[in-house]
C-alpha cells in the first residue's frame, strides 16, 4: 500500500480531495513522459521501453491509490454531515431550550401584569369611593369650593394617561405628572401636613 492509501478517520474530505488531486496531476505527468517516450520504445530502445513499463505500473499502482481515496472521501463526506447535523441539532435544541425558558418567563411577568391591572381597577373604584366621600363631607361642612380644582374628580385617569404616555412611546417627551401629586395638589389645602398625603 503507497502512502496515499495511508488515509485515517482524521482525514477530512477537503485533505483527501487535496490527495486525490495530487495523484491526478502525477498521473498526468507520467502520461506525458510516456507519450514522450513512445517513438523510442518503438524504434527498439531498450530504457525506453523499460521506462514505460515502469510507467505504467505507476499508472495502475496510482489509479488504485485515487480509487481508494475517493471511497475514503466518500465516507469522510458522510461522517462530516452527520457530524455537522448533529452539531446543528444541539445548536437548535439549546436554543429550543432558551425558548422554554424564556417563554415560561415572560408568563410570570404577565402574571404579574394581570395582578397589577387588576390592583389598578381596584384602586379606580376606590379613588371614586374616596372622591365622593370628600365631596359628601365638605359639603355637609359647608367648605366647598367655587369651581373645584384639577384632580379633585376622577384622578385615576392621571394614572391612566401615565400608562397611555408610555404605550404610545411618548413619556420620554411628556412624562406627564406623578398622580401622588396630582393628588397634593388638589387636596393640599385638606392636609394639615406632608405626612397626611402619604397616609
Amino acid at each position: 500500500m503507497t502512502e496515499l492509501q495511508q488515509t485515517s478517520d482524521s482525514l477530512t474530505s477537503a485533505q483527501i480531495t487535496a490527495k486525490i488531486s495530487f495523484a491526478t496531476s502525477g498521473m498526468d505527468t507520467l502520461r506525458r513522459e510516456e507519450n514522450d517516450l513512445a517513438l523510442a520504445a518503438v524504434s527498439g530502445d531498450d530504457e525506453a521501453i523499460k521506462r514505460i513499463a515502469e510507467i505504467r505500473s505507476q499508472l495502475r499502482q496510482i489509479g488504485e491509490d485515487v480509487s481508494i481515496l475517493e471511497r475514503a472521501r466518500t465516507v469522510a463526506q458522510r461522517k462530516e454531515s452527520e457530524a455537522a447535523a448533529a452539531r446543528n441539532q444541539e445548536y437548535r435544541a439549546r436554543h429550543l431550550a432558551i425558548a422554554r425558558e424564556k417563554a415560561a418567563e415572560l408568563v410570570k411577568i404577565a402574571v404579574r401584569v394581570d395582578e397589577a391591572v387588576a390592583a389598578f381597577k381596584a384602586c379606580t373604584v376606590e379613588i371614586d369611593r374616596v372622591e365622593r366621600e370628600i365631596h359628601t363631607a365638605l359639603r355637609e361642612a359647608d367648605a366647598r369650593e367655587s369651581g373645584g380644582r384639577v384632580g379633585q374628580m376622577h384622578l385615576w385617569r392621571f394614572a391612566f394617561d401615565l400608562i397611555t404616555k408610555f404605550v404610545k412611546g411618548t413619556a420620554s417627551f411628556d412624562p406627564g405628572r406623578p398622580v401622588a401629586d396630582v393628588a397634593r395638589s388638589a387636596w393640599g389645602h385638606l392636609l394639615d401636613d406632608e405626612g397626611d398625603s402619604d397616609e
